[in-house]
């Protein structure tokens, strides 16, 4: 109520607005917490699950060449952006339909997250290309980063039982665009496409 307050005296003045946003955001998340906890869900695990996954982004990056096929490390990451759709896919039926279960779900997802971002730093190393590196790890970022938000929205979806909620359903397409683009950018064989258009030219 401060901070709605100190808005409404200073109308016009950002750091006011921003300041009631934030005091917004808590309060709906410590709700939201209140009322997993009321249908058995460990919100702290949960925060605890989310905070990890984001973490990860910050694992992304690309490192010294590794022996092997380029094309092996695009089937790695193939594989890996599977599992972590399908993860990702469960959240959403969890939240929407079966609560108790998003504990579970979540915990699929952050086992499938370290595997995916390791899949994408090996093969952003595996090019030579620059234009594929930096796109590699930037579509494997967004993927990390929009599953952690997913992760969090499915909580609060469970928790309010609004499995309508908008954002769930753009959340989770953004993950999907994100790992789509993702696989565009390191499809099998560009590399030595783009090397042998090189010859030819």
């Amino acid at each position: 109520t401060k901070a709605a307050s100190k808005a409404a005296q200073n109308t016009g003045q950002p750091q006011y607005v921003d300041a009631l946003h934030d005091e917004t955001k808590k309060a709906h998340s410590a709700v939201a917490d209140l009322l997993s906890a009321a249908l058995g869900l460990n919100t702290a695990e949960l925060n605890e699950i989310t905070d990890q996954v984001g973490a990860e982004a910050a694992r992304l990056q690309v490192g010294a060449a590794p022996a092997g096929a380029y094309s092996d490390y695009v089937e790695q990451l193939q594989s890996a952006a599977k599992t972590l759709n399908a993860a990702v896919s469960s959240v959403v039926s969890s939240a929407k339909i079966n609560p108790k279960g998003l504990g579970v779900s979540s915990k699929m997802t952050a086992a499938a997250v370290p595997p995916f971002v390791d899949a994408a730093n090996f093969t952003a190393s595996a090019t030579k290309d620059k234009k594929s590196q930096m796109a590699i790890i930037s579509e494997a970022k967004a993927a990390t980063n929009e599953t952690a938000a997913l992760l969090q929205i499915a909580k609060d979806v469970a928790a309010t039982g609004d499995g309508n909620n908008p954002e769930l359903a753009a959340t989770a397409a953004a993950v999907n665009e994100a790992i789509t683009r993702l696989l565009n950018a390191a499809a099998p064989g560009r590399r030595e496409m783009l090397e042998a258009q090189a010859l030819l030219s």
